[in-house]
């Protein structure tokens, strides 16, 4: 009788912790999901200031119509890998689809803001002075957001290394997540600090 009575515990005391491992990895899953939304957020406000910076640019930039064109498509290319992402959260390929997009569009934006730079005839007014403002801080807090992302999902992905969260993580479908890797390029960094 007191041996059922202790075994009865023992497996209560397995079950509790394992619903408390269970609830933890899904706190920590919750925290890499709203960094990311907060990631997406700032994405989109980039996303959004774009098409006005174009506007700004178009008449001054008349001769350099490929400059345009490139941001133009890497802007909606970035959009629809945004839209992939969402729709498929999670997804290695999405992901991977979103960075290279986002990676393109720095880049392209670096041309343009280098092209601008180099023209003495270039209107640079008030309007124009605040979308760049606005995306540089847009790009700074992406940056900021990226490292609180990876921080989070390295936590959870620690936690489902370790014994013995690990079995209950596998039992229950738990799979490690990849960080954002940084696309702190030589690009980035110049369209960061026009």
């Amino acid at each position: 009788m007191i041996a059922a009575i202790v075994l009865f515990a023992i497996v209560l005391l397995v079950v509790f912790w394992a619903v408390g491992a269970r609830h933890r990895l899904l706190g920590l899953r919750a925290q890499f999901t709203q960094a990311y939304s907060q990631i997406n957020d700032q994405v989109r406000l980039r996303h959004a200031l774009i098409p006005g910076l174009v506007d700004k640019v178009k008449s001054a930039m008349e001769q350099e119509p490929e400059a345009l064109a490139a941001v133009v498509a890497a802007h909606d290319q970035a959009v629809a890998a945004n839209a992939g992402i969402a729709a498929h959260p999670g997804d290695a390929r999405a992901l991977r689809a979103m960075i290279d997009a986002e990676g393109v569009l720095s880049a392209v934006l670096a041309v343009l803001f280098a092209l601008s730079n180099d023209r003495s005839d270039f209107p640079v007014d008030e309007t124009m002075m605040r979308l760049t403002e606005q995306l540089s801080g847009a790009e700074k807090r992406i940056a900021f957001l990226r490292q609180a992302y990876n921080d989070a999902v390295a936590e959870y992905n620690r936690s489902i290394d370790q014994f013995p969260v690990s079995a209950i993580a596998k039992l229950v479908s738990f799979r490690k997540e990849a960080p954002l890797p940084s696309l702190d390029t030589a690009a980035e960094r110049s369209t960061v600090a026009t």
